[in-house]
């Protein structure tokens, strides 16, 4: 087993209650795109009140591309 950790540095994001966002990331190694199909990925979420929650759920991956919604 090969086990890669991403260095993604923390992004701030505000979005009102009831409103949705759909962010895409397109994950590269070396300049190429990296495949991410049988990858273990998760995710971690800090609220602005200080919780942390898991974040798997709003990742979704085709290819080398994340998708998170929230």
């Amino acid at each position: 087993m090969i086990e890669i950790k991403a260095q993604i540095p923390t992004v701030n994001i505000e979005i009102a209650a009831g409103n949705r966002r759909v962010f895409e990331i397109v994950i590269t190694a070396d300049g190429q795109p990296y495949e991410l199909a049988g990858q273990h990925l998760k995710m971690h979420i800090q609220t602005a009140f200080g919780d942390v929650i898991d974040g798997g759920d709003y990742l979704a991956a085709v290819g080398n591309t994340l998708t998170l919604t929230l």
